[in-house]
């Protein structure tokens, strides 16, 4: 537009469309940087020159241009242009104090312009100069608003890495515990022949179990459990343990495929225990549906262990 409303003057001098094309082209520049970058901090050099062309453009259409012209004509457009520019101050000037100071120069350039020859409409060109430091606060909160929230996506990004990591060492050291404890009763000189056979069975078992672990977590398919279901597949592998299961009161609960995986894998491992140290003559598994929430306890009459002289 600009450029159509210049070509019907025949008063517009050369440095005018010089400062018109250079204009196009350092907004065009700052456009491809953003758009293709993908961010809005703009490099220093391409902010100065942008700078420069609205500053320089500010004066030469003040000085070339009638100065009844310089107000409310679609032909004196340096003054918009530098509202763009003081606008996108904030994306190459990092200091606050700097900006703002920059902003107040710009619209103390457009108002000794433009002011001149203009004195009957002192107000408007005041009120023109003041949205230049308007421009210039909002984006400074604006851009303030961006990078925090782009701080807080980073930290955010960095606690995910790190509690993936944490949940993959936790899921490793859960799985080990059980196996690593069986391959050291297997490992013992002294194991009864007769607990042999049964080991090897839960070994056996083991191996399966870890197999599919790995496959639950890499997978999230759709389907259900029930609460029995997971108790009679968990103590299935302990024949050799006294186990009474009670869980009439709760074999009916539902439970999603993740959740039966991470408390059938919670009771072998309450039952390694148990078998590993308690030497226990009698091990009860209770479950049982309150309604809202439901529970699953196993208790054995087993040697237990001093709290305060063990690491939990």
């Amino acid at each position: 537009l600009c450029c159509v409303s210049l070509s019907r003057r025949d008063d517009v001098s050369w440095d005018v469309w010089m400062l018109t094309a250079l204009a196009i082209v350092s907004a065009g520049s700052i456009c491809w940087w953003v758009l293709s970058k993908g961010t809005y901090r703009v490099p220093v050099p391409l902010g100065a020159a942008d700078l420069l062309v609205a500053v320089s453009s500010l004066v030469v259409l003040g000085i070339r241009l009638p100065r009844d012209a310089q107000i409310g004509d679609w032909n004196v457009w340096a003054p918009a242009n530098a509202d763009l520019t003081v606008a996108t101050l904030p994306a190459w000037i990092t200091s606050v104090p700097v900006t703002l100071i920059v902003g107040a120069v710009v619209a103390g350039i457009y108002v000794a312009v433009v002011l001149p020859g203009n004195t009957g409409l002192v107000l408007s060109v005041v009120m023109n100069g003041v949205s230049y430091l308007v421009f210039v606060v909002a984006a400074v909160i604006i851009l303030d608003v961006a990078r925090h929230m782009a701080d807080q996506v980073e930290r955010s990004h960095a606690d995910a890495v790190r509690l993936a990591g944490q949940l993959q060492l936790d899921r490793y050291l859960f799985h080990m515990h059980n196996a690593s404890g069986l391959l050291a009763r297997l490992s013992r000189d002294d194991m009864p022949p007769a607990l042999l056979a049964p080991l090897r069975v839960q070994a056996a078992r083991e191996a399966s179990r870890l197999r599919l672990a790995m496959t639950m977590e890499t997978t999230t398919g759709p389907g259900t459990r029930t609460l029995g279901e997971v108790v009679d597949e968990a103590a299935a592998g302990f024949g050799q343990l006294p186990i009474e299961v009670n869980d009439l009161l709760g074999r009916h609960v539902t439970l999603p495929l993740h959740q039966a995986m991470a408390v059938q894998m919670a009771l072998i491992t309450v039952l390694y225990n148990v078998e590993f140290h308690a030497r226990a003559t009698e091990v009860t598994i209770h479950a049982e549906d309150h309604g809202d929430w439901w529970e699953v306890s196993v208790v054995d009459d087993g040697v237990g262990f001093d709290t305060s002289a063990v690491p939990l």
